[in-house]
């Protein structure tokens, strides 16, 4: 009988998700513990340590060889696309920003009944020079 052997642990169930498919599009069985637990609550995921990627011990050796090259990679690849510059003072401190233009138009939504129609602006904050400007389409 296999023996279970816990690769990694995650904090975010989006990441441990994402390993598992790596390991899973490879052939490789995996079992995600604490997945439900540690995904309603975050300090649950703190307590127990995470969501741990288990995999059986005769698989081990290859999971954690292919962890450590495409989930790296795509995780940084992943981060490189996402990064967005200040247009005034180039800092990569930005977070997106997304909401309805003014209370009145919320009111106005609201009550119309025409939810699907209604496009939210998407828009960015510089956490270093506090500008607001409109997002490129993302």
């Amino acid at each position: 009988m296999a023996k279970p052997i816990v690769l990694r642990s995650f904090l975010n169930p989006n990441d441990a998700q994402f390993a598992k498919l790596i390991l899973e599009d490879a052939g490789i069985p995996v079992y995600l513990y604490d997945e439900q637990t540690s995904g309603s609550t975050v300090s649950y995921s703190y307590a127990l340590g995470g969501i741990k990627i288990v995999v059986p011990d005769h698989f081990a050796e290859s999971a954690l060889e292919i962890l450590n090259t495409d989930f790296e990679e795509s995780t940084k690849q992943r981060a490189e696309e996402e990064s967005i510059e200040c247009p005034k003072c180039n800092s990569t401190q930005v977070y997106k920003k997304s909401g309805y233009t003014s209370f009145i138009e919320l009111i106005l939504f609201f009550f119309s009944g025409i939810f699907f129609m209604y496009k939210k602006q998407t828009k960015y904050k510089c956490r270093t020079c506090k500008y607001i400007w409109q997002g490129y389409g993302k």
